[in-house]
């Protein structure tokens, strides 16, 4: 299966039935500056940085394993982070609807802060504000403290700073299915998890192997993991299930904004696609490409579904439910644009400036004679789709069997609605489950039933 269909059949399943998901692992609190460096200190050889606020640009991000947990936002997922947090870092992650109900809240826990300060989007410094174990005296008493809950996958994400000093969490690993994104570690600790998932340098330096099929046969050796799975930045992945396995990038990979957090976003890409029955080497070639949109964003941003779609560069949804989780703005505009004309183009038009990006509700060829008579359409559907697929101004086509986009507009939620003039002082069906009601401006006389009474005119 290509890899666009492959997205798209994920992102289908996505929609049918609710996953349940744990991540354990070390958060973080991520920060970004913004400056403007015009001048060098005249009391040190240094740039001097200048910004209006001691507050960061983006806001206090989720990162680390927080981060991992963030990734899910907007999918069809019910997760848990399981950590130390103090109470900032809590209303932190429940402002970015990361749930903590199973981690334990510690007043004195320093939780690690990651500030990257920029100029024009040129990265100049990372400074990391940590203290060992937390700044905990006894850590080991809080951690045997967490219960994992029972969840259809937990992953473990492992930053090196504290939460898996010692073993606490072994008792959870045979429970369920486990996804492990390990760092310089005692590795015995992740014996029997079901798939273990080091970048490059990682396997390197866990196995002490240099060629990576090496590296796979070691680590199911000897930890004994069903599966392994080795991302090698924007060369792709390799891994052994029960065979080896490799994953490339089918077209050139364009040059990241931001690599910050790619790690995250691919094991939570990953975990959702082996929980959804994809086998290991196709949940690495979903990930790979979910990671590949990932690094193009900025301030760990989640992807939505909407936007996973968008990018296979195809246009027509089967299920309008794709684009309910979304993180941009969403206008929807429907018809049955049977012969295509100007009139339609500026309606088009209209709709895409009132927002991100415009969906195009398409009436059937049955739902088309229910309303029109047996001589309509006059194009069929598959011609008419390609049509709407030719134009730039749209971004999303979904197919409606009813007479009117009601049930469409319920599944999408779209944020905006958009009809005709002439629906003014009328009652716009499904104008009741959107924000924002539009009308765009009608060309007088321009219609498809005017166009094909002139035809018929004209071949009297």
């Amino acid at each position: 299966m290509e890899e666009k269909e492959l997205i798209i059949k994920f992102l289908e399943e996505d929609t049918d039935k609710k996953l349940n998901l744990n991540v354990i692992g070390d958060p973080m609190i991520d920060e970004y500056f913004h400056v403007d460096v015009s001048r060098i200190s005249p009391e040190f050889p240094i740039p001097v940085y200048k910004s209006n606020t001691l507050e960061p640009s983006s806001g206090l991000i989720p990162g680390g394993a927080a981060n991992v947990a963030y990734q899910f936002n907007y999918f069809n997922v019910n997760v848990e982070l399981i950590c130390l947090i103090n109470k900032l870092s809590q209303v932190v992650f429940d402002s970015k609807d990361i749930k903590t109900n199973h981690s334990k809240v510690v007043d004195p826990l320093f939780l690690p802060v990651k500030k990257r300060i920029y100029s024009e989007d040129v990265p100049l410094v990372r400074w990391d504000i940590e203290k060992e174990n937390y700044g905990l005296e006894d850590i080991n008493k809080h951690l045997m403290d967490l219960v994992i809950p029972d969840s259809d996958c937990n992953i473990f994400s492992d930053y090196s700073k504290g939460l898996f000093k010692t073993p606490w969490f072994r008792k959870f690993i045979k429970k369920t299915k486990s996804v492990v994104d390990p760092k310089n570690n005692f590795i015995d600790f992740w014996e029997d998890c079901t798939v273990f998932k080091p970048n490059a340098h990682e396997a390197s330096l866990l196995s002490d192997k240099k060629l990576w099929k090496d590296q796979a046969e070691f680590f199911m050796d000897s930890i004994r993991c069903k599966s392994v799975v080795i991302t090698q930045s924007g060369n792709g992945v390799v891994g052994k299930d029960d065979s080896f396995f490799e994953v490339r990038p089918e077209t050139k990979v364009e040059k990241p904004n931001s690599v910050i957090g790619a790690g995250d976003c691919f094991i939570a890409f990953l975990t959702m696609a082996i929980c959804r029955g994809f086998s290991i080497e196709d949940a690495a070639r979903i990930a790979f490409a979910a990671g590949t949109f990932y690094v193009q964003r900025k301030y760990n941003k989640p992807i939505s579904p909407a936007e996973l779609f968008s990018s296979t560069g195809k246009k027509l949804v089967t299920k309008p439910e794709i684009l309910a989780k979304r993180n941009f703005k969403l206008v929807f505009t429907n018809g049955c644009y049977d012969l295509l004309h100007a009139g339609h183009l500026n309606t088009l038009k209209f709709s895409k400036n009132a927002g991100d990006k415009l969906c195009v509700g398409l009436n059937s060829d049955e739902s088309i004679k229910k309303l029109k008579g047996d001589s309509r359409p006059i194009v069929d559907l598959k011609n008419r789709i390609k049509m709407l697929e030719s134009l730039d101004v749209v971004d999303y086509i979904v197919v409606f069997e009813e007479e009117t986009p009601e049930e469409v507009i319920k599944k999408i939620r779209p944020d905006t609605l958009v009809k005709g003039e002439d629906y003014r002082n009328k009652k716009v069906v499904g104008s009741n489950y959107v924000d924002e009601l539009l009308f765009a401006p009608m060309q007088e006389g321009l219609s498809t039933t005017n166009i094909i009474e002139i035809i018929k005119q004209n071949n009297k």
